[in-house]
């Protein structure tokens, strides 16, 4: 739990050096998601933006449209994966037709692996900024196992994100203008900082590397 805290504290301090780079970088991320379509686009942005935030490399709001567009396609299998796991968990809980003819056990399973799988997609992006390899799947398996392998360490980061998204839309406090800057950032520091744990180095040129490629 210490080193979970002391990840928060450092995403803290990072968003306070670089608060109107994360300010920008949330706007943008909903405007853009508020088109529904160019949601994958904004995801990967935000989460290229807050990656070079956490290495604390000099960041610009252009890197947001290169990281959008560096990792398009990424992106577009990460929604559609996405959609086809919450709409399987959607048909079998609530969807009158299908969910009457499904016992009660597997309904609260299937809700269960819902939650499990929205909690998983907190490790997803920060991944794919680290793997040489792009692949969805493969960022899915490492987010998998690190919620295996170090469980008290994400329940203590989820409880902070859930923390701040109750804070955000229960008072009236300015926190919702980086909400989601800040929790892809932690995400993203999360993974650097486990990563280093365990004994590989993290490598800030993955994912700039790959935008060139594009």
């Amino acid at each position: 739990m210490l080193s979970a805290l002391v990840t928060i504290g450092r995403a803290a301090r990072d968003t306070i050096r670089s608060l109107p780079m994360m300010i920008f970088a949330n706007l943008l991320w909903l405007a853009f998601s508020l088109t529904i379509v160019l949601f994958p686009f904004a995801t990967a942005g935000l989460y290229t933006v807050t990656n070079r935030i956490a290495y604390k490399q000099k960041t610009r709001l252009a890197d947001f449209i290169a990281g959008g567009r560096g990792y398009l396609g990424p992106s577009l299998r990460w929604t559609l994966i996405n959609l086809t796991a919450f709409g399987a968990i959607y048909v079998t809980t609530t969807y009158d037709p299908v969910e009457k003819h499904i016992p009660t056990w597997l309904q609260g399973m299937s809700v269960l692996a819902g939650i499990a799988w929205a909690a998983l997609q907190f490790y997803v992006w920060p991944f794919l900024m680290e793997q040489p390899n792009k692949r969805v799947r493969a960022a899915v398996r490492n987010a998998m196992l690190l919620g295996i392998t170090d469980p008290i360490y994400t329940l203590t980061l989820l409880s902070s994100v859930g923390f701040i998204v109750w804070l955000s839309l229960r008072t009236s406090t300015p926190i919702g203008i980086f909400m989601m800057s800040f929790i892809a950032l932690l995400g993203n520091r999360a993974i650097i900082e486990r990563l280093a744990a365990y004994g590989r180095s993290p490598e800030p040129d993955n994912v700039f590397r790959f935008q060139q490629r594009q």
